[in-house]
């Protein structure tokens, strides 16, 4: 939406400001803008800052580096892959595989959060984490199957790290006492359940700052 120099103009203001900012970003060139302004706020006012980069579709070797050193975090959608992934081997071919390369990001010491993107996607997050794992398209074909996550690595990508990223992890991401007691409750062992079967897991019980939202054996 707005030229290199417009947008580092914008970033800096925020950054600036205290602001945190979200950089929807998809593909290398775009993701290289959002870097550069990103970077030169960071360079005219160093401090803490969680600067994310959202969506971060298919960033390059050298942008994955450059996304860590810079201590920024991808908030990654793994759903599309699934929901999009045969169009997205027919149109880029090999290139495909290297949207949201969960694998490498880690391996760079980059903070991977993921997210559903819905309503534009499923807002399961069970189908999320199962995404994250497989990767592999509607058609059941693998798409980057080198950059899966692990079931514990999308678990905290999807909780505690998610948390961090909206600054919220003294609230909300992990069971603690003093943080808000938002539960799901799943009717199955995530553990054991094959990677396929996780998003038809269904919530026995939930609960919202500790209050029961659902309760399915009361609907029976």
């Amino acid at each position: 939406y707005w030229e290199p120099e417009e947008l580092r103009e914008l970033v800096v203001r925020a950054h600036h400001g205290g602001w945190q900012v979200g950089i929807h970003a998809q593909g290398d060139r775009a993701i290289g803008n959002a870097l550069d302004a990103i970077e030169a706020a960071i360079s005219a006012e160093p401090r803490e800052h969680r600067h994310r980069l959202e969506h971060a579709g298919y960033p390059t070797g050298p942008q994955i580096e450059r996304i860590a050193r810079l201590g920024v975090i991808t908030v990654n959608q793994p759903r599309y892959l699934h929901d999009s992934g045969d169009e997205f081997l027919t149109r880029l071919g090999p290139r495909a595989h290297g949207l949201q390369p969960f694998r490498d990001e880690l391996t760079a010491g980059v903070k991977v959060v993921l997210s559903s993107d819905s309503d534009v996607a499923s807002y399961r997050p069970l189908e999320q984490i199962a995404s994250a794992i497989e990767r592999r398209t509607r058609g059941g074909a693998p798409i980057g199957p080198d950059q899966r996550l692990s079931l514990e690595e999308a678990m905290l990508a999807y909780t505690i790290d998610a948390a961090f990223a909206l600054r919220l992890e003294d609230r909300i991401g992990s069971l603690e006492p003093g943080k808000l007691a938002d539960v799901a409750i799943i009717d199955g062992d995530v553990q054991t359940t094959p990677p396929e079967d996780l998003g038809s897991l269904a919530a026995w019980k939930t609960f919202l700052d500790g209050h029961l939202l659902h309760d399915s054996e009361a609907r029976r």
